[in-house]
């Protein structure tokens, strides 16, 4: 929200010859969002979209369907999962069979409080490792790796599939552009992604190298009703089934 108003800064300055704004109902905010409201106005009018409580990946992707229920096995590895938000909300909303798992280094998952739901394990890892959960049903990961180019991106790409059971699932929730007339909130993330991590935000099509180089077939994407910034896209993908030679 804050990046949207400070991409409109350069335009609001303009307009007034270069003066410092000196009231709170008149700032870039209002001009990028076309609002007469001042910022707190606006958040309590606009919680759903501020907080992105809305359309999540799991409302967009028919989990059931596509990878049944088996209490035996690990449903789903949250790499990059940070403290376990994203995970404890998929929980309690689908309420289904098997362990669920979320992973990141340690000084994340030992600053877990409180604990999580039931159901949940929290494991330390870096994906640059060996993925030490082998044959889960999906292994996801929501805008993490969009933090790092082709080069480094291919490396846990690679672990995640080869800890993969022949029907697992790779499932990425990230970001994407437009191939053309990206709006000027989404360019400016790119910038900073590039100016921080050396890291573009990618098209659908930039994204399918990664995958594909990694041994990866991208066979669905599923997208958010709103494709404003932010993860709006889950790329489901499969392993490519190499062909060895007797």
């Amino acid at each position: 929200m804050i990046l949207q108003a400070t991409a409109h800064t350069h335009k609001f300055l303009e307009a007034r010859d270069y003066r410092s704004p000196d009231d709170a109902y008149e700032t870039p905010f209002q001009l990028a969002y076309r609002t007469k409201l001042h910022y707190f106005e606006w958040l309590a009018q606009n919680q759903q979209h501020a907080f992105n409580t809305g359309e999540q990946w799991y409302d967009l992707y028919p989990f059931e369907e596509r990878l049944g229920k088996d209490a035996d096995r690990v449903l789903l590895v949250d790499i990059g999962g940070g403290k376990g938000h994203d995970i404890a909300r998929f929980k309690e909303k689908m309420n289904l069979a098997g362990r669920l798992i979320v992973q990141d280094p340690p000084e994340v998952i030992s600053d877990i409080q409180p604990p999580l739901a039931q159901g949940i394990e929290a494991l330390t890892y870096s994906w640059f490792d060996v993925q030490p959960v082998e044959g889960a049903k999906a292994y996801y990961m929501r805008t993490v790796l969009h933090d790092w180019p082709d080069k480094q991106a291919l490396q846990p790409l690679q672990r995640i599939r080869d800890a993969m059971a022949e029907d697992s699932v790779l499932l990425i929730n990230e970001n994407t552009l437009l191939e053309t007339g990206i709006p000027k909130f989404n360019t400016s993330v790119d910038l900073i992604m590039i100016t921080t991590f050396s890291s573009p935000e990618r098209t659908d099509k930039q994204w399918l190298s990664p995958l594909e180089r990694a041994q990866f077939k991208v066979v669905k994407v599923w997208r958010a009703d709103d494709q404003g910034a932010g993860a709006n896209a889950l790329f489901e993908a499969v392993p490519v089934q190499i062909k060895t030679s007797r």
